[in-house]
């Protein structure tokens, strides 16, 4: 294991570790070897399922982490999942995320949505944004067209 240099077993986890953070996780947990080599790609792929998950991955993540080994690219969240949706640790998340964030999913009622303010967040790389519902409160009137 130790004959191939930690820089090519970060490169070959760059690949796996996109199922949402399961393989990352597991891959951590494998030997202190693994563990070094997958934290630079380990948060490249985050599904955060409820409110629980998402404090204990803002607490216990993001905010334990330097900037250079929080780079989240791609997103999914969902309210489905133990414990509610707050909209400050989800801002808290997104402000964190949202430099490196290339795509965002959302399954979250649209309320959180609009009460975390998401549209204010910068997401300067953002490619896809997914969510569920709408983000305008009003219908928009148009001019008789």
């Amino acid at each position: 294991m130790e004959r191939l240099p930690i820089e090519a077993w970060t490169r070959i986890f760059s690949f796996t570790c996109v199922d949402g953070g399961r393989t990352s996780c597991a891959l951590s947990e494998t030997c202190k070897y693994f563990r070094d080599a997958v934290l630079p790609v380990q948060l490249y792929s985050v599904a955060l399922l409820g409110g629980s998950k998402m404090s204990l991955f803002l607490q216990e993540v993001l905010e334990k982490r330097p900037l250079e080994q929080r780079r989240v690219q791609h997103l999914f969240l969902s309210h489905t999942g133990k414990g509610k949706v707050h909209k400050d640790i989800l801002r808290a998340i997104l402000q964190h995320v949202g430099p490196t964030l290339r795509t965002l999913t959302s399954l979250l009622p649209q309320n959180v949505l609009n009460d975390a303010s998401v549209l204010c967040i910068p997401f300067p790389r953002l490619e896809e944004l997914t969510t569920h519902g709408y983000f305008v409160d009003s219908p928009i009137v148009s001019d008789g067209l």
